[in-house]
C-alpha cells in the first residue's frame, strides 16, 4: 500500500492500493454514510495499518484526495484551475455519495454557472472554452443531482461533438471515463439532424433579400450584398464541425458587409437600415431557439424554469427582445438599439 503523504494522519481507509489516515471523527461530523460506517464495530481479527483499522473504498485516489482537500483544508473550488470538469466531478459524485450535503450543494451550485440558462449569459461561456468532452459529464453530473437545468446546455454541446468523442466519452485524470447513458445519445443523434436542418433554413432565411429593410435606400447595392452574404454563410454553416451550431455568432461575416467595421473598399455593403434589421432578426432567432433549446434536445421542464415562459418576470433584454420580434414580424424594420448578446 502506498500512503497518501498529504492525508496520512491517524485512523484510515484504502482506495485502490492507495492508504489515506484521516481523522474519523471529521468525516463522521460532515457525513452520515461514514457516520454509519465507522459505527459498526469491526471483528478482533480485521485489517490494521500502523495500527489503525482499515476500511476499504472503491473511490479512485484522486477523488477521494479531492475530497479530502475540501473537507480538511477548506479547499475552494476554482474552475479555472479545472479545465476538463475533473475536480468538480470528484466533489459532486463523492459528496452525493457520501451525503456530504454543504459541499454537493455548494458544488452543484458551480455546475449550474458552468451552464447557464441565460442566453446573454451563455453566449459568454460559449466564447471563453469553446465545446468541450466535459459536457457529457455535465450531463450526467446533472442527472445524479436532478439539476436538469443544467441539461439543455450541456446536451447542446454533446450535439457539436465529433460522434467518436460522443460515444467514446469523456476521460477523466483518475482514468475513469463519463459516457451518455443510452436515452441520452439517442437525444443527441435526433437533435443533431435537427439543428444541421434549422441552422441551413435559417441561413436562407435571415441572409436573403427578402430581409431587407423597408426604409432601404440602396436596394440593389443591398440585393447584391445579401447574396454575398448569403453565399458566405451557406459556407460557414456547412463547414466540419459547424453544421449543427446553431447558436453559432454570425459577426464575423456581417461585419464584412458593414461599412464601418470593414477595411475593404471593395466589399458590397449594406445600408444602415438593412444592417439593422438583420442584427434584430439574428437576435430574434438566438432568442427564440434559446427558448425552444429543451424541447429540441427531449428535456421536459417545469412550467416556468426556462427563460421564456415567464412574460410578466422577463429580464429586460428578454422584453426587449420580443418586442423587437414583433416589430420586425410587423414592419419588416428594426430599431437598431437591442442589448448586446
Amino acid at each position: 500500500m502506498d500512503p497518501s503523504k498529504r492525508h496520512f494522519f491517524g485512523d484510515g481507509s484504502v482506495a485502490q492500493g492507495t492508504g489515506f489516515c484521516v481523522y474519523r471523527e471529521l468525516l463522521a461530523k460532515r457525513s452520515q454514510v461514514f457516520r454509519d460506517l465507522f459505527s459498526v464495530p469491526q471483528p478482533e481479527d480485521s485489517q490494521l495499518i500502523s495500527g489503525c483499522p482499515v476500511v476499504h473504498l472503491s473511490d479512485t485516489p484522486a477523488a477521494l484526495k479531492e475530497l479530502f482537500c475540501a473537507l480538511l483544508y477548506r479547499k475552494k473550488y476554482t474552475h479555472a484551475d479545472d479545465a476538463e470538469l475533473d475536480v468538480l466531478l470528484y466533489r459532486i459524485r463523492l459528496a452525493h455519495k457520501y451525503g456530504i450535503d454543504d459541499l454537493l450543494v455548494d458544488s452543484v451550485q458551480q455546475l449550474k454557472e458552468l451552464w447557464p440558462t441565460n442566453v446573454a449569459l451563455w453566449s459568454k461561456v460559449q466564447r471563453a472554452y469553446k465545446y468541450s468532452s466535459w459536457a457529457i459529464t455535465a450531463v450526467n453530473l446533472a442527472r445524479l443531482t436532478d439539476t436538469h437545468l443544467v441539461l439543455p446546455s450541456a446536451l447542446y454541446v454533446c450535439c457539436q461533438l465529433p460522434e467518436k468523442t460522443l460515444f467514446d466519452g469523456a476521460a477523466h485524470s483518475d482514468v475513469t471515463v463519463d459516457v451518455l447513458c443510452p436515452e441520452d445519445l439517442q437525444r443527441c443523434v435526433k437533435a443533431k439532424v435537427q439543428f444541421t436542418q434549422m441552422r441551413m433554413d435559417y441561413v436562407h432565411t435571415t441572409f436573403s433579400t427578402s430581409s431587407r429593410s423597408n426604409s432601404c435606400a440602396t436596394e440593389p447595392s443591398c440585393t447584391q450584398a445579401f447574396d454575398r452574404i448569403k453565399e458566405g454563410a451557406v459556407e460557414h454553416a456547412s463547414a466540419e464541425g459547424m453544421e449543427v451550431g446553431v447558436f453559432e455568432p454570425w459577426d464575423d461575416i456581417l461585419n464584412g458587409h458593414d461599412a464601418d467595421e470593414t477595411d475593404d473598399p471593395d466589399a458590397l455593403t449594406l445600408c444602415r437600415s438593412c444592417l439593422e434589421a438583420v442584427d434584430a432578426n439574428v437576435m430574434v432567432y438566438l432568442f427564440f431557439t434559446w427558448v425552444d433549446l429543451p424541447r429540441y434536445v427531449g428535456v421536459k421542464l417545469a412550467s416556468g424554469a426556462w427563460p421564456g415562459n415567464f412574460p410578466e418576470k422577463e429580464p429586460e433584454t428578454y422584453r426587449r427582445i420580443r418586442e423587437e420580434a414583433e416589430k420586425v414580424a410587423s414592419t419588416g424594420r428594426a430599431s437598431g438599439d437591442l442589448p448586446p448578446g
